[in-house]
């Protein structure tokens, strides 16, 4: 979920229905992390077992983790972001420092004070005293104990123990610097009629480095990132009939993905192809009223804060609800987990929006309003609104 910035509302490329998927994209992480709480009806790893030996209850939750797929929605972070920052530099060109500085008070202060806040909980609160009624997930995030070095090279990205979905900034981090380069390339070959099969040969070297060096964290999903930039490239790529089937078909694949599919290399591949699909048939659309809705808006508004903040909920809730002897037998249980969850996670998230993200977001652009004319009536333009990249 997670988490680039783009331009906010009013501009030329901003899309309210992709601002609210990527919004349900943070909601899936959501869901799949707090229903993996506590290990259910004895089973700690029921997303691991095949569908036909699990239980009712893991069942139930194994198909909710699969209609509200996570790997989906994390590639799809990646994807709008390509899309998202490619369109911003074309329609604005910045100077390379210009753009990082922005980049990092976007993505870095709330990262931060994510990490800070899940270390504090966890030298407050410590591991669970009794482990066997968590799930691996549970144990495997929250057991092993951390110290001043491991918060540390959290902050830079060097590793992720104090928040494990930090993982996906290194990511963001890799792509926000190859988007420039993608760009050039573009530019640069654009005039000649040979600039499509330019962009399309760099995908394909893109598509072999990232099969080759999978799982790098380096280089592996730098794909999603150029797939995000060809789609804000091409605009004839966009699906402007039958959306309907095309979106039913992404979701068919993106459960299937999850249930089926049990080489993650490959499952990358479809959760790409899932992205795009999608970001295509809704590109296609005058209007998704359902994306417009003032619910969607805001979850979408906030998803980059709810994507990291939600982790620190779920370790807060998790602890207290084995405090008060609640465990894992039954389907109920976990959905309860699941509201309460998502629930406080939003409003944490509202929160920290409001102070943390939003305000270190207009200091990068205040430090940086030097820029061109554009950029700079667009700071005024979109002081107080929301962002449309991942």
């Amino acid at each position: 979920m997670t988490a680039i910035a783009g331009p906010p509302p009013g501009g030329k490329f901003y899309s309210v229905e992709l601002e609210s998927l990527r919004g349900l994209a943070a909601i899936a992480v959501v869901l799949a992390h707090a229903s993996a709480i506590f290990s259910v009806d004895g089973i700690s790893a029921y997303w691991g077992m095949p569908l036909g030996s699990q239980s009712p209850a893991t069942l139930t939750l194994s198909l909710i983790g699969a209609l509200f797929n996570p790997g989906t929605a994390v590639v799809f972070f990646f994807v709008l972001s390509g899309y998202v920052l490619t369109r911003s530099l074309a329609d604005d060109p910045l100077p390379f420092g210009t753009y990082l500085i922005r980049r990092a008070f976007r993505l870095f202060p709330p990262m931060w004070a994510s990490i800070l806040l899940m270390s504090a909980l966890l030298a407050a609160g410590g591991a669970p005293a009794d482990r066997t009624i968590f799930s691996d997930w549970f144990n495997a995030v929250f057991s092993a104990g951390i110290g001043l070095r491991d918060v540390a090279e959290n902050l830079v990205l060097a590793g992720f123990k104090a928040n494990p979905v930090t993982w996906t900034m290194y990511v963001e981090a890799i792509g926000s610097l190859f988007i420039p380069f993608s760009l050039f390339i573009s530019k640069r070959f654009g005039g000649s009629r040979f600039g499509r099969a330019c962009r399309y040969a760099l995908l394909l070297v893109l598509f072999v480095l990232s099969m080759a060096t999978f799982p790098s964290l380096s280089l592996s999903y730098v794909v999603c990132f150029q797939v995000g930039a060809m789609l804000a490239q091409d605009r004839s790529l966009v699906i402007a009939r039958h959306q309907g089937i095309v979106i039913l078909a992404a979701v068919a694949a993106m459960v299937c993905e999850r249930l089926f599919i049990p080489s993650e290399r490959w499952s990358l591949l479809v959760n790409i192809a899932v992205s795009a699909a999608v970001m295509l048939a809704i590109l296609g659309r005058a209007e998704t009223c359902f994306l417009r809705h003032k619910m969607m808006r805001f979850i979408g508004l906030v998803s980059y804060s709810l994507y990291l903040f939600h982790v620190p909920v779920i370790y807060a809730v998790g602890m207290a609800a084995a405090a008060l002897g609640l465990r894992g037998q039954g389907v109920w249980p976990s959905l309860g987990l699941l509201s309460i969850v998502t629930v406080l996670s939003l409003g944490l998230a509202a929160v920290t929006h409001r102070l943390i993200e939003a305000p270190t977001r207009r200091a990068g652009r205040r430090l940086t309003a030097g820029g061109s004319g554009i950029t700079q009536c667009r700071q005024i333009q979109y002081e107080g609104g929301g962002t449309a990249g991942s």
